[in-house]
């Protein structure tokens, strides 16, 4: 939020944070099902082993919005 010059309220973070953990947890399980059947498995399972946030590349779709402005 800093990174986008939003200054929260603590209060409103108390309703953001669980939304963005259902949002989180909802992408994980579509991942879990898109792989399922596929070999997994078979070495324990999907899981997620690392994550890098990339703050500066923008989506196709911010860049579509920026381009027409």
């Amino acid at each position: 939020m800093a990174r986008k010059n939003h200054n929260p309220k603590t209060s409103d973070m108390k309703t953001i944070v669980p939304i963005h953990n259902a949002v989180n947890e909802r992408a994980w399980s579509e991942v879990l099902k898109w792989e399922a059947g596929r070999g997994g498995d078979k070495c324990g399972g999907v899981r997620l082993v690392n994550f890098k946030g990339r703050p500066n590349d923008m989506s196709p779709k911010a860049r579509l919005m920026t381009f027409l402005g």
